[in-house]
């Protein structure tokens, strides 16, 4: 029997006392795969990484000392899943 799932489709986020005014908030809604993306180039920034954005690609680069390096479906799995870890964002 499948359990059935959830999905989120949208991140609810509310910001209070913008500037130290406790009158001032912010609420916004964020799709879930806007978030993922801009969470995903945030841990790679915060972890040295250069992103440039082409048409609708994002072009990830990093000083490996000089060599230009083709990395493994191993190493691009592992580089997925550390950029989209959440626990680097509240951290």
């Amino acid at each position: 029997m499948e359990k059935s799932v959830d999905k989120v489709t949208e991140i609810n986020i509310k910001i209070e006392n913008v500037g130290g005014d406790e009158n001032k908030h912010y609420q916004f809604v964020i799709d879930n795969t806007k978030f993922q993306k801009m969470l995903f180039v945030y841990n790679a920034i915060n972890d040295g990484w250069s992103v440039k954005k082409r048409n609708d690609s994002y072009i990830f680069s990093k000083n490996h000392e000089g060599k230009k390096e083709v990395f493994s479906d191993s190493y691009l799995l592992t580089f997925m899943k550390t950029n989209l870890d959440m626990n680097k964002l509240l951290s």
